[in-house]
């Protein structure tokens, strides 16, 4: 259908809008009609990938089908113009999915409201990662709700820990958020391998305090409570860069960072994290060569030859 043909098309659904008094004789205006009219018309300008007319359209159908009590179609018309306007602008979608999330919740749908506050969150996570984190929690909270939807809580509440700790350094509330996390995994067969991943970045975490004495004590809890975290290579790092950090020495950390990375490549959230706990420490001196080769040197981490270095 060309576009003249769909602007004639959304024409036909604004006139059956209009009050008449035909239509007054005859009941009122069709709701249903209406709705279904825009709904043609949104559809018609998204094939053409008229993504704001399309947006219009469908936000339109929600307005009318609210009119008409018909609250799921609404939810789902907003859904749709939400994802046409998040093509163009993540705040534009915002409303349009609050507005979705309202209709879900009140009808008990909670992890159809959790999945368009978990979208909204992915979105902004490049963008503004304060709003990001904002999301996550949302969404992480209709999860919770929604008996089927305990693993999305887990990745949600798990990313706005992440951010916690980055953006807020309230690593507080991040350590306890892991704990219960790892805990939780624990008591799940397909999860259990998980609980190390959540038990190490608390230990990170209690690092990032200037706490060693409190991280070597959680991380033999941790040791305690998970065999598999006792076993593995996290928990000998673990180790490590706490005695490193007791020491305050610099060089032990870098090495065993390093070598730990040069197995297994380590994420951009423990980089950072790790930087943080590093920049911490005393200074120390060290050769051209080392620096080079092995240790990390600075504020950042940057790839060296598959490995990690800090320069």
């Amino acid at each position: 259908m060309d576009l003249k043909a769909v602007q004639a098309l959304e024409r036909e659904a604004e006139d059956l809008c209009r009050p008449s008094l035909w239509k007054k004789l005859m009941g009122g205006v069709s709701y249903d009609e209406a709705a279904d009219k825009y709904l043609q018309a949104a559809n018609s300008y998204k094939v053409n990938k008229q993504w704001v007319e399309s947006e219009r359209c469908f936000a339109r159908s929600a307005e009318i089908a609210l009119l008409g009590e018909d609250r799921v179609s609404a939810a789902n018309a907003y859904v749709d113009a939400g994802n046409m306007a998040i093509k163009t602008s993540a705040k534009s979608a915002e409303s349009l999915y609050t507005k979705a999330c309202s209709i879900y919740t009140s009808a008990g749908r909670f992890a159809q409201a959790g999945k368009l506050m978990k979208q909204l969150a992915e979105e902004y996570n490049s963008t503004d990662v304060s709003a990001a984190k904002s999301f996550y929690k949302k969404a992480a909270e209709y999860y919770d709700l929604d008996e089927f939807s305990k693993s999305n809580y887990s990745q949600c509440i798990m990313a706005y820990a992440n951010l916690v700790a980055t953006v807020d350094r309230d690593y507080g509330t991040a350590i306890r958020i892991y704990e219960e996390e790892g805990n939780k995994a624990l008591k799940n067969t397909l999860l259990q391998y998980n609980a190390k991943e959540c038990f190490f970045k608390a230990v990170i975490l209690h690092l990032c305090q200037e706490d060693a004495i409190t991280a070597s004590v959680a991380m033999e809890q941790y040791r305690k409570l998970d065999p598999r975290f006792a076993e593995s290579r996290l928990a000998k790092l673990s180790q490590k860069i706490c005695e490193a950090v007791e020491k305050d020495d610099v060089k032990l950390f870098s090495q065993a960072v390093a070598d730990f990375d040069h197995i297994t490549p380590l994420d951009q959230w423990k980089i950072s994290m790790l930087a943080e706990i590093k920049s911490k420490l005393t200074p120390q001196q060290e050769d051209q060569k080392e620096t080079h080769t092995a240790a990390i040197q600075a504020d950042d981490f940057v790839a060296v030859s598959g490995g990690v270095d800090l320069t």
